[in-house]
């Protein structure tokens, strides 16, 4: 156990939003296609890990300009993602699950040999941004500015995202298919575009979250397989198909592991698990979601 002080609590306290907001957006991208589509995607947590490679690769190539790759990065996966809705999982709607569960293994199994013979094998390093890379004040500690940039950032885009959904038309047509599927075709609207601008926006999220993270994490050919659980825990406790839904749980969740560090760093790893279990005995549908199974 650490020895505990206010100012090392206050950092774990804000180390765990600034992981929860990471694993939002994944979880956001996740859940949105889950919801509309009734996609188990394992293959999110690749996109996210191409993500981070794209953007080591383009701050390369433009000397080091991070913004180039927090625009770029999450165009080109989010293209990816519309290509493997096209080509691959629009082949299998309405099939059973376990048919969704091959593909999503297969692909990330895919995915992950081809950054292994594209990247290599060994593990590479973002460079922070130099104009973020400097210490805050926020009272009686110091913390780096890049991670209450990534703070504000993943809010801004989930708010963005929810007024996207709430105020535009395709937004509309969006959660009337999370609502009723059916209904919506029966009014003659069809959701094959919507089901890939889904996907699409999905795995953008996920790859943009992977250029955020980079300068936090190594960046691996396995990092996706590190994610993805977490990431459907995430979904699973903030409710299957809830927007709102799996920020909270991520938020909840990621701070409930940075605190554990300072009490039992080995339980910091499964308390997330514990977590779950408890909380769905308790609530089986989630904090928003609602009986699915």
């Amino acid at each position: 156990m650490l020895p505990i002080s206010i100012e090392l609590l206050a950092v774990q306290l804000v180390n765990g939003i600034v992981l929860g907001m990471i694993f939002a957006l994944i979880a956001m991208g996740l859940s949105l296609i889950f919801g509309l589509m009734g996609v188990v995607n394992f293959a999110h947590g690749a996109f996210y890990a191409i993500g981070a490679y794209l953007g080591c690769t383009l701050i390369g190539l433009t000397g080091g300009n991070f913004w180039v790759a927090l625009v770029i990065a999450p165009i080109l996966v989010g293209a990816i993602g519309a290509i493997a809705e096209r080509a691959l999982f629009s082949k299998i709607y309405g099939m059973p699950k376990y048919f969704q569960i091959f593909l999503s293994f297969g692909l990330i199994l895919l995915m992950t040999e081809t950054i292994r013979i594209i990247w290599g094998i060994l593990a590479q390093t973002f460079v922070c941004p130099i104009e973020l890379n400097f210490m805050i004040n926020l009272g009686f500690f110091s913390y780096p500015f890049y991670r209450i940039f990534i703070i504000s950032f993943a809010a801004l885009l989930a708010i963005s995202v929810w007024i996207f959904l709430q105020k535009t038309e395709l937004g509309l047509i969006i959660r009337a298919g999370i609502d009723d599927r059916e209904m919506v075709e029966g009014l003659g609207i069809g959701l094959s575009n919507a089901y890939t601008f889904t996907f699409s926006l999905g795995t953008a999220i996920a790859g943009l979250s992977g250029v955020l993270a980079g300068p936090l994490v190594l960046v691996y050919p396995e990092m996706s397989y590190d994610i993805i659980i977490k990431a459907f825990i995430v979904v699973i406790v903030g409710g299957l198909g809830s927007f709102r839904g799996p920020i909270i749980a991520a938020l909840i969740l990621m701070t409930l592991s940075t605190l554990t560090v300072l009490i039992w760093p080995p339980l910091a790893e499964i308390v997330i698990y514990i977590f779950m279990a408890i909380f769905l005995i308790i609530r089986p549908t989630g904090l928003f979601g609602q009986r699915v199974f």
